[in-house]
């Protein structure tokens, strides 16, 4: 919270990503949620270390002790590991969705390459292979990206299906994309070839893309939607709600 004037004032939790960090400055008595910030930030240096909690996105690098699947706390490195999850809030999940007569594959998100020396960063070779085996299945691939949360929710809920398909990189470090949360939380079924998703899409998670969309495409409506209802189950407990008590029981530990 801010004073009339404009400060923080004691007990407020502050939440920062690594953008125009130049700006954000110690005040006394405030807590701070730094994600990637370098650790030689001045904010860093500057503030009681009881008061500062490192956010990082969880992936198989993630250590200290386990709260849940894919949630992970080191109180020696100050570091809350865990995953974006979804937008809503679980009494705001939809309703399974079912849509045979569509003809759409809905992405949305970043698609993009970048080498490095650990093989490529993104996504685009994994995308082109999505393209080509939704073709032959009949479905044309739809890319949205920087779309506001309506239009996100109404493409994925209009489509045949709605991947959630990560890169090399992303598949071999087990790092979960928040679209894997949120297009279970509007009603679609999640599938992805990330394996450390599997606690929360069963077998929809961890296999080739060339398995993956003839088996969500095989499933009938009754079939789809008792899946779907049964990994809302499992995504309601990575809402933004479980992420803020996580970081607030990461700051009382």
């Amino acid at each position: 919270m801010t004073s009339a004037n404009g400060q923080l004032t004691p007990g407020t939790t502050v939440i920062a990503a690594d953008l125009w960090n130049e700006h954000l400055h110690p005040h006394e008595e405030v807590n701070y949620v730094l994600h990637n910030f370098n650790g030689d930030h001045p904010l860093i240096e500057q503030t009681e270390a009881e008061r500062v909690l490192r956010l990082q996105v969880w992936t198989y690098d993630a250590f200290g002790e386990e709260w849940a699947d894919c949630r992970q706390y080191s109180v020696e490195g100050r570091v809350l590991f865990q995953p974006w999850g979804t937008d809503l809030l679980s009494e705001e999940f939809m309703d399974p969705v079912f849509n045979p007569m569509s003809r759409t594959a809905a992405f949305v998100g970043a698609i993009w390459s970048e080498l490095h020396q650990d093989g490529d960063l993104g996504n685009q070779e994994s995308i082109n292979i999505l393209r080509n085996v939704l073709r032959e299945n009949g479905l044309t691939f739809e890319h949205r990206t920087q779309v506001s949360v309506a239009e996100n929710i109404n493409a994925v809920r209009e489509a045949r299906v709605a991947p959630a398909i990560t890169g090399g990189w992303q598949v071999a470090h087990g790092y979960l994309p928040c679209r894997i949360f949120k297009n279970v939380s509007y009603g679609t079924l999640g599938f992805t070839n990330v394996a450390a998703a599997r606690f929360l899409l069963g077998d929809f998670a961890g296999r080739s893309i060339e398995e993956l969309v003839p088996m969500v495409l095989r499933l009938r409506k009754n079939e789809y939607e008792e899946i779907v209802r049964e990994q809302q189950r499992k995504v309601a407990s990575y809402t933004y709600r479980q992420s803020l008590e996580a970081i607030s029981r990461a700051f009382g530990e």
